[in-house]
Formats: C-alpha cells, sequence, structure tokens
C-alpha cells in the first residue's frame, strides 16, 4: 500500500523566526552603525525622567499595549516639541538607546536618548520594552546571573517587536514569505538590514508576519510549524487561497515528499494556498492526524475525503494497486468506498503511518508490517 502522507514533523517551513533570529543569540540585535555594534536589551519600561517600572509609559501620558500597532504611530506628530525632537523616529530611538545602553538598560544611559525622542517614537518603542519586561525581566531572566541572558531573551521574545518599531510604520510590496530569506541574509549586516526586511512587505504581510511571530511567542517556541501550522502556511502563501477542495490539497501534498526542508516548505506553502479556506482547515487535521493519530482522526479523514460509494476497504487497496503515478487516483479510490469501509482505509491508513516510518517507503516491507504492527486494522480491513 502506498504511504500518502507525510508526518507532520517533517513538515517544516524552510524557515521560521526563531529558527532565522533564536539560533544566533547576538546577530538580530546588532546595531548598524559606524560605531561598534551593540546588542540592545531591557530590563522594563522607561519613563521619560528615565526611572523604570513594569506599568509606565514612555514618559508621554500614552499606556502600552502588547501588540504591534499597523498605523505609522512612529510618524512625527505635529506638535512643535514632536516636531523639535532629536529622535522623531523609532528606529531612531531604538538605535539610540541600543547604543547608550549596550547589553543593559538602565536610567543613566537611556535617559539621554528618551528625552531626545518624540512622543509618537517613544510610544512605538513601548511595546518592544513592554515585550522584555515580560518576557525576559519577568519571565526567564528573573534573578539570573547567566551571561547574555537578556541578549539571548530579547532576541527570541521580542524580535518581532523591534522590527515593527524600526520599520516606522513603512509598508512595500514584498509578501510575508520573502521575509524569512530576507532576514537569514541580514545576519552582521546590522539593524537597518532588519528593518528594511520588516518595512519591505505589504500591510498585509506584516500582519501575516505579525501573527505567526505572535502565535509562535505564545506558544513558548519550538518549531513553528508545529506550534503554528495555519500561521506558518498563511504566511508561505502570502495569504493567498485558492480552488482546491481537501482531496485535492492532498494530492498536491504527495509532490512534496522526498524534497529538502527547504524545497518542502514552499511545496506545502503551494499546496495551502491552492485550497479553499475552509479546505485549508480540513487539510491541516488530516496532515496533524498522520503526526498524532487519534481516535477523532478517522473522522477528519473522512471529511476531507468523503466516502460515498460502496466499494470495501479490500476493494480500495485494489484499486490503489492500479494507480500508477496519478496523484489524485488514490484518494478517488477511497471517495469510491462506502463511509463504513472508507473508514477502516482510514484507521489502516493512519496506522500504517504511525508504525511502519522504518520501512521508508519499501513496499516489501510495509506490507509486513501492515499485517504485523496493524492486525487489528488490516484484519477489519479483510472482513466483508
Amino acid at each position: 500500500m502506498t504511504r500518502f502522507f507525510l508526518p507532520l514533523g517533517s513538515l517544516l517551513v524552510a524557515a521560521t523566526l526563531l529558527a532565522s533570529c533564536g539560533s544566533d543569540t547576538t546577530a538580530p540585535l546588532q546595531v548598524g552603525t559606524s560605531t561598534d555594534a551593540t546588542s540592545a536589551t531591557g530590563d522594563s519600561s522607561l519613563s521619560g525622567d528615565g526611572s523604570m517600572g513594569s506599568d509606565a509609559s514612555l514618559g508621554d501620558g500614552q499606556s502600552s499595549g502588547d501588540s504591534v500597532s499597523t498605523t505609522d504611530t512612529s510618524a512625527p506628530s505635529d506638535s512643535s516639541a514632536d516636531s523639535a525632537a532629536k529622535y522623531p523616529l523609532c528606529s531612531e530611538l531604538f538605535t539610540c538607546t541600543a547604543v547608550a545602553c549596550g547589553g543593559s538598560w538602565g536610567k543613566d544611559c537611556a535617559k539621554p536618548c528618551l528625552d531626545g525622542g518624540s512622543i509618537a517614537a517613544k510610544a512605538a518603542l513601548q511595546p518592544y520594552l513592554d515585550c522584555i519586561d515580560t518576557y525576559c525581566t519577568k519571565g526567564v531572566c528573573a534573578g539570573s546571573s547567566v551571561p547574555g541572558c537578556m541578549d539571548k531573551c530579547s532576541g527570541d521574545k521580542c524580535f518581532a517587536k523591534m522590527l515593527a518599531c524600526g520599520a516606522d510604520g513603512a509598508s512595500g510590496g514584498a509578501g510575508c514569505s520573502t521575509a524569512f530569506n530576507c532576514i537569514t541574509g541580514c545576519q552582521n549586516k546590522g539593524l537597518a538590514c532588519y528593518f528594511g526586511c520588516y518595512g519591505g512587505m505589504s500591510k498585509a504581510g506584516q500582519a501575516q508576519f505579525d501573527a505567526l511571530t505572535n502565535c509562535a511567542l505564545a506558544a513558548g517556541g519550538g518549531d513553528a510549524f508545529a506550534q503554528c501550522p495555519s500561521q506558518s502556511l498563511a504566511c508561505m502563501a502570502d495569504g493567498k487561497t485558492g480552488s482546491n477542495d481537501c482531496k485535492g490539497m492532498l494530492a498536491c501534498t504527495t509532490t512534496c515528499q522526498g524534497l529538502g526542508k527547504d524545497a518542502a516548505g514552499v511545496c506545502l506553502g503551494n499546496c495551502w494556498a491552492s485550497g479553499k479556506s475552509d479546505a485549508q482547515g480540513e487539510w491541516l487535521a488530516v496532515l496533524a492526524c498522520d503526526s498524532t493519530p487519534t481516535a477523532g482522526c478517522s473522522d477528519a479523514f473522512g471529511k476531507c475525503i468523503p466516502s460515498t460509494g460502496t466499494q470495501t476497504c479490500l476493494d480500495t487497496l485494489g484499486c490503489w494497486s492500479k494507480c500508477g503515478t496519478s496523484q489524485s487516483c488514490p484518494f478517488d479510490c477511497v471517495g469510491e468506498a462506502s463511509p463504513a469501509e472508507g473508514k477502516k482505509v482510514a484507521d489502516l491508513i493512519y496506522c500504517q503511518n504511525a508504525n511502519c516510518k522504518y520501512c521508508a517507503g519499501n513496499a516489501m516491507c510495509e506490507d509486513t508490517c501492515r499485517k504485523t504492527d496493524c492486525g487489528t486494522e488490516w484484519t477489519a480491513c479483510l472482513a466483508p
């Protein structure tokens, strides 16, 4: 029996925020100025007078928020004070504080920068400082004496907030899918390169990027695809949808088998983009079941590929043997089974995918494994 589905663990997106930025604990925060690059981290929110506190705003009376605004809050205001500010843009304010404070925020080093920042720039920087306060100062680095803890934490947890600040509300025409290669190419090139990657995306692309990074952050890190598959694929596909139903998306998925990690990520993004919005959710449910089969997986499979015919499970296996290289034929065979027999087919597929991975596609090995490691499902398939 042909194995049709990749396990979820191998469906890796070519690059994720955590893979691109978290693997190098200092490069994402290097300041691209004429001075020596200095990594920027923080201990808490900083007020305009240099006082520190998790509830403090940046001295402008505006409240802070956890999410990055999609509006251009970093443009200078019309007030005379803001127009005369030394650092009217968030990117300028961030760079100043990064250079001035190095790896540790403090009132003495940050005060000159914050005093010179515009109201809008300080408001745009606040989400980054809130992030550091929540996830680093009060989180993984609380009471830590480990060197570089704040550097690593701010890079892992607050990198997206920094990008949104540094882009200064700019947007371009690039899709979310371009962000990861762009960011990966920025290592050792300074902050301006990272800011340019974010600012080069369209507003829709930035929203997809933010959704993915926020989801990964909430999930605690790790493989962003496994934690946030719909957000990852939406980014890879630049939010596109198509006309394929779930069965058509599965047929597309078979073309991704055997590809390298990068190529598989692109392939899966294309499969995602080919599907209708409702089919995308059904497709993800089938792939998730392929990784971790549960009692409800046969129902998910049946929703994706309804069995509305009269054929038996054994008939379906015979049908498969005649499919050759056709991508859609195996799924058409499943559709020709009766509902009850289609459930048997699904149970057998999921059992084999879970227990016969060591066969690596070898037909003889899979035949033996199916009868020994999936004996219950195999016997049920043979029963009339």
